[in-house]
């Protein structure tokens, strides 16, 4: 008796079945799947940045796109709020300047941008603890979360 009877009691021959699975024959079928059902998977992997110098990072899929930026990738944790940016060189990095208040974060001197860039963060954050790294031509910033529980109730008067 195979094991794969014991995992599927209701057909006998489901053991038998699996045992003669052509793994070749399956890419195929996954393939379709995935081509009819998630069509945004294949423009989101086929598109490229469009300024070589500098670029927003294309978001990671379930990524919320923030303001008029395309590529700035903005997500939260339970945790924390990140902001991935692509920089192609780190002689760049010398002239970018990082500043956030509770609610929003402002780059300064970012390559071919002449204005200051305002991101409006999707929580509340912390003052302290907020910290910038570049790696592997990546430049992210992890901002801890507040955890502000303090509520007001407004009254409401007639008249």
């Amino acid at each position: 008796m195979s094991p794969w009877n014991l995992l599927f009691p209701f057909n006998k021959n489901a053991g038998e079945m699996l045992g003669k699975l052509n793994l070749n024959d399956m890419e195929p079928y996954i393939e379709k799947f995935f081509s009819q059902f998630i069509p945004q998977t294949q423009k989101f992997f086929s598109e490229q940045p469009t300024n070589p110098a500098f670029s927003f990072m294309s978001p990671a899929p379930g990524t919320s796109m923030i303001g008029n930026n395309k590529g700035l990738a903005v997500f939260e944790t339970h945790e924390h709020v990140f902001i991935r940016i692509q920089v192609k060189d780190a002689d760049q990095l010398k002239e970018i300047k990082i500043f956030h208040t509770s609610n929003q974060v402002f780059l300064e001197g970012l390559p071919g941008k002449k204005e200051r860039e305002v991101i409006t963060l999707p929580a509340i954050v912390k003052k302290k603890g907020a910290h910038a790294v570049y790696k592997e031509g990546i430049l992210e910033i992890r901002i801890q979360k507040s955890q502000d529980l303090q509520f007001s109730q407004i009254d409401v008067s007639e008249g």
